[in-house]
């Protein structure tokens, strides 16, 4: 969504930013680039909001977080957290990142 871009440009002024609307995208960076942080959302599109995650489209943030959780390695200083109005998807995908070793924190888009 373009306020949430917004939102989040605002807060991060002076800071390189890769923003990426699908989930293959963001999994390209994560495959080409180390990073300090690591922001996810879960629901990538409305249409996605569910309380239990069935999505493998694309379009849902999950796929970014069993990406990371697959590969934990270069993701082990990067901090990471989960920004999202789904807090029982975004629980889910902070506890796939957990049992892989990785510390992840929600953090609601009014945060």
């Amino acid at each position: 969504m373009e306020e949430r871009w917004d939102r989040f440009r605002q807060a991060n002024i002076g800071q390189v930013i890769d923003w990426a609307e699908t989930a293959e995208a963001a999994i390209m960076f994560l495959r080409e680039n180390s990073y300090d942080l690591i922001s996810l959302d879960h629901d990538l599109v409305f249409e996605h909001y569910c309380t239990v995650c069935h999505h493998k489209d694309g379009l849902c943030g999950m796929i970014v977080a069993e990406f990371i959780a697959s590969n934990p390695g270069p993701f082990c200083q990067s901090a990471i957290n989960v920004h999202t109005f789904n807090e029982s998807a975004g629980q889910e995908m902070i506890g796939k990142l957990g049992a892989a070793g990785l510390k992840a924190d929600y953090r609601p888009f009014d945060y």
